[in-house]
C-alpha cells in the first residue's frame, strides 16, 4: 500500500510540473503495475519478435547508412537517414528522396523528425536548424513551410489539430521557452501553451528520444523519459492517462533535484540503484503497449495489454551472448499498428558477432548458430561495406 501511495503522489507531482494553467485536464489515472522481481511472465527478447531482414538500397545501387527513424504509410516506408528523408518500398528499394538540403525556401538544413500525412499525401519535416516545418508531397515536391522560434532545437513534433502542433525540445528548450513541451498555433504563428518547466535536471537529462509522441486509435499520446506518466494530447491541453508503477523500484522524483555534473555521472548513478529508469520508446501494436527501460545498466522492455492493468510481461536478453547477437532489438526506429522496425548497421553486427566467436569454442559456436539460424545467415552474407538493413518485426508470444 505504501508504494501505491507513493506512485500516486509522484503522479500528482509529475502532472503539476506542467505550466500553471487549466491546460492539464483531470482524468482518473490508470495504474499499470510491474513486478520486475517476480514478473507474471518473462520472454527472451529475441524470441518475442518475428523478424524479416530488408537491405535498403537505391536505384543507383548506393546503400543508405545511419537510419534514424522509420515511418510506414500504405505499402511504403519513409526513412530518415543522414538528415535526409527517403521513400522506399517494402522490398527496400529507394523510390525517391523528399526535398533537398539547403538554405532556401522549400529546402531544409537538418531534418530531425518527420511525419507522413496520408490524408494530404504529404510529408512534413522538422528542421531544427532553420527553425521551420517544411511540407512536401510524396514525390518530393515542395508545398509549403512554417517558420518559428518554436522549432529551434526541437527534437520531435506531431500535429494534434489542423492548427496546433505539439513540439518537444526537452531540456534543449532551456533559455528559449524554459519548458519541455509547447503548443504552436499555425494560424497565430506563435506558441500558445507551455508544459513541464525545465528544472534542476537540465544539465544531466539532455536525452534525445526517438519519439515522444505516438498515436493509439486516433488519439495522440506523449511521454518523456524520467516521467512515469503517459498523457493524451488534446487541443485544449494535456490529459494524464496512464502511470507505470514499479512498486519499490519506481524512480523517486527527488533524485532529479540532485546536482550531477553531466549525463554520464547521472546514468552511472542510476545503474547503482534498485530503480527502473530511462523509460523511453512507448509504442503500441495490435493492442499491445510496450516501452524500453533500464534497470541496473541493462536495457529491457515492459509490455502490457492496452485494455488491462495486469498481465504484464518483461522482455530481456537471454544472456550476454544474445545481448550482442540481437543488440539492434534494443533500439526501435519506428512502429505502425502491426510492425516494429529496427535497424542493423553491418559493421556493428559483424563486430558483435566476431567478439562472440572469439569467446566460444568451435562446438559452442556451432550450437549457437543452430539455435539462431536466421541471424547467422544474415551475418555470414554481410560485408562492412554494405548499407544498413531494416528489420521488419512483429511481436509474438508475449502474453
Amino acid at each position: 500500500m505504501r508504494w501505491l501511495l507513493f506512485v500516486l503522489l509522484f503522479t500528482g507531482l509529475a502532472s503539476c510540473q506542467a505550466d500553471k494553467s487549466d491546460s492539464v485536464l483531470k482524468r482518473n489515472l490508470r495504474v499499470v503495475e510491474f513486478d520486475i522481481d517476480q514478473p507474471s511472465r518473462e520472454v527472451w527478447l529475441h524470441e518475442a519478435f518475428e523478424m524479416e531482414f530488408i537491405p535498403v538500397i537505391d536505384q543507383e545501387k548506393i546503400p543508405l547508412f545511419n537510419v534514424n527513424k522509420v515511418r510506414s504509410f500504405g505499402e511504403n516506408l519513409a526513412v530518415l537517414s543522414r538528415e535526409n528523408i527517403w521513400i522506399i518500398d517494402i522490398e527496400g528499394t529507394v523510390i525517391n528522396r523528399i526535398g533537398k538540403v539547403g538554405n532556401g525556401p522549400g529546402e531544409y538544413q537538418k531534418a530531425i523528425d518527420f511525419r507522413v500525412d496520408m490524408d494530404k499525401n504529404s510529408v512534413e519535416i522538422l528542421d531544427e536548424q532553420s527553425q521551420k516545418i517544411v511540407e512536401y508531397d510524396l514525390k518530393g515536391n515542395f508545398k509549403s513551410e512554417i517558420r518559428g522560434e518554436a522549432f529551434h532545437l526541437a527534437k520531435n513534433f506531431i500535429k494534434i489539430s489542423e492548427d496546433i502542433y505539439a513540439v518537444y525540445g526537452g531540456v534543449f528548450f532551456s533559455g528559449i521557452f524554459d519548458h519541455r513541451l509547447i503548443y504552436f498555433s499555425k494560424e497565430k504563428k506563435k506558441v500558445i501553451n507551455k508544459f513541464f518547466p525545465v528544472r534542476f535536471d537540465r544539465t544531466y537529462t539532455a536525452f534525445v528520444e526517438r519519439d515522444n509522441f505516438w498515436i493509439e486509435e486516433g488519439k495522440v499520446y506523449f511521454s518523456f523519459t524520467f516521467n512515469d506518466v503517459i498523457y493524451e494530447l488534446t487541443p485544449e491541453g494535456l490529459v494524464p492517462d496512464v502511470t507505470l508503477n514499479f512498486g519499490e523500484h519506481t524512480f523517486p522524483p527527488d533524485i532529479l533535484e540532485r546536482d550531477f555534473q553531466d549525463v554520464r555521472e547521472f546514468m552511472e548513478f542510476c545503474e547503482t540503484t534498485s530503480f527502473v529508469y530511462h523509460i523511453t520508446d512507448h509504442n503500441q501494436i495490435d493492442g499491445v503497449n510496450f516501452f524500453a527501460y533500464e534497470y541496473k545498466g541493462q536495457k529491457s522492455y515492459g509490455i502490457y495489454s492496452a485494455d488491462s492493468d495486469k498481465g504484464t510481461s518483461l522482455l530481456k536478453p537471454k544472456n550476454e551472448l544474445y545481448d550482442k547477437l540481437y543488440y539492434f532489438l534494443k533500439y526501435p526506429k519506428g512502429v505502425n499498428q502491426k510492425w516494429v522496425y529496427f535497424d542493423i548497421e553491418p559493421s556493428r553486427l559483424l563486430s558483435e558477432f566476431d567478439e562472440v566467436r572469439k569467446s566460444l569454442s568451435q562446438q559452442e559456436w556451432r550450437e549457437l548458430k543452430n539455435a539462431n539460424l536466421g541471424i547467422f545467415q544474415l551475418y555470414e552474407g554481410l560485408s562492412s561495406e554494405d548499407g544498413n538493413i531494416l528489420v521488419k518485426s512483429t511481436l509474438k508470444n508475449v502474453f
